[in-house]
């Protein structure tokens, strides 16, 4: 049983779902509010690859997408270790086009702006954002073969360990962060109604997690087959630490709580589950799921 167990709000519930391994963590609850957790998340220790999706969707459907989202990208990806690093990661680059939503909704795809090719000069690079969008294909195809998935959709965030580089893709408004010396830095932008009144100027930050602004998105997995994938890659250095983590954290948390929370010491471990606690304690109104690697140690850095 998680140590945090005794923390939730509701002494009946379960504790919280926790997966551990090599300097890796995480941890999901439902929330006080969600009938079902339609978070999922997978970490390949093989691969140095964590995957967080959430999904949305009708009855149970948005649990079968981010399930399947997470299978679709991990099953993808080892084909890339026989790439090998012999072409260079390429450096701080970010592939963000802006979005155009179209009004409000619970979900507004982002057709009108021009997307301009993601840096691909590295061939795992490629690789991470074909897996993201092999993900979005199956998960449009199996909501036309089931009437019962009919309008499923999924967010999903990606980061793979390459050497002393983090490729990170993202679609949505699932998170990814790296904490570096009590310095947080989000490393994606999320696609959402908020953020882009956010960019627009039209919107304080901070202020999208009100309720009317909370899970409408501009962009997510089984909605358009012609997908615009974000991805950057960034350096790593040793006592770096890693979160990807979905919204039902990030609406109850700011950035200046999960930097604090993550720089507390204990293992990757006791990190996820402290954040998914202290979410759960401001309000837990969604799914909550923490995935943490680190801290790196020197010399080491994972998978690749």
């Amino acid at each position: 049983m998680s140590p945090h167990a005794a923390l939730l709000a509701d002494p009946s519930a379960p504790p919280l779902a926790v997966c551990q391994g090599r300097g890796t963590g995480a941890a999901s609850d439902v929330g006080h509010v969600r009938p079902h957790n339609e978070d999922a998340w997978r970490i390949d220790h093989a691969t140095g690859v964590m995957v967080l999706a959430d999904g949305m969707g009708g009855y149970q459907a948005g649990e079968v997408a981010s399930a399947m989202a997470v299978a679709a990208v991990i099953d993808a990806l080892p084909d890339a270790l026989t790439l090998g690093l012999t072409a260079p990661a390429p450096a701080e680059v970010a592939f963000e086009p802006g979005d155009a939503p179209a009004g409000l909704g619970d979900l507004v795809p982002a057709h009108a702006a021009a997307s301009p090719a993601a840096p691909l000069s590295d061939p795992a690079f490629a690789t991470l954002v074909r897996a993201v969008e092999l993900a979005n294909q199956s998960v449009i195809s199996a909501a036309r073969q089931r009437p019962e998935c009919l309008g499923m959709g999924t967010t999903v965030v990606v980061a793979w360990v390459r050497g002393d580089r983090l490729l990170v893709a993202h679609v949505g408004d699932s998170r990814a962060y790296r904490w570096r010396c009590g310095r947080l830095t989000r490393l994606t932008r999320d696609h959402s109604i908020g953020q882009a009144m956010i960019d627009a100027g039209l919107l304080r930050e901070g202020a999208a997690s009100i309720p009317a602004m909370r899970g409408v998105l501009t962009r997510a997995l089984g909605v358009d087959p012609g997908l615009c994938v974000d991805a950057r890659s960034v350096d790593l250095d040793p006592g770096d630490r890693i979160l990807l983590c979905s919204d039902g954290l990030t609406d109850m948390l700011d950035d200046a709580t999960i930097a604090d929370c993550l720089g507390q010491p204990g293992s990757a471990q006791d990190l996820a589950e402290a954040l998914v606690v202290q979410a759960l304690l401001q309000g837990g109104v969604d799914n909550i799921t923490a995935l943490v690697l680190g801290p790196l140690p020197p010399g080491s850095h994972g998978g690749g």
